[in-house]
Order: structure tokens, then sequence, then C-alpha cells
């Protein structure tokens, strides 16, 4: 009897694994030279689109229209 009910979700697990393909995620990456500051200033940022799975080139974003960090609830421009 046992064999009717598992043999259903074995093939089932079996389809699921077999139709399944790797995640082709894309990502903005902030990228900035100046990772170690020496005193509070402005930080020059580039923003980035790329595919870092297939280390594919990146894509600038060019200005962003707003860019904010928030921290405790605040927004620091």
């Amino acid at each position: 009897m046992r064999f009717r009910t598992t043999l259903p979700a074995a093939l089932g697990a079996a389809a699921c694994l077999a139709l399944a393909a790797p995640a082709e995620a894309h990502f903005q990456l902030v990228y900035t030279p100046e990772v170690n500051l020496e005193q509070p200033g402005d930080v020059p940022l580039s923003l980035y689109f790329w595919h870092p799975m297939e280390n594919g080139h990146a894509m600038d974003m060019g200005q962003p229209e707003a860019l904010a960090c928030h921290f405790k609830g605040e927004a620091i421009d």
C-alpha cells in the first residue's frame, strides 16, 4: 500500500529536479573606489546593473533621480 502513495511523490520530486533551471539574477551594484575614508565627507558613487553569475559586462545606470540612506528610521540624502 505504501508504494501507491510514495510513487507519485517520488515522480513529482524527480520532475521538479529535472525541470529546475539556474536563476539568472540581475543585481544593482553601488561602487566606490574610496572604501577607507580618513574623515567624513562626500563619497563618489557609481551605479551599475550587471549579471554577476555570468561575469557579464556591467552597464552604467547613470545618475538616479534620488538616493538616500536610512538609519534608525531617518532618511539621509
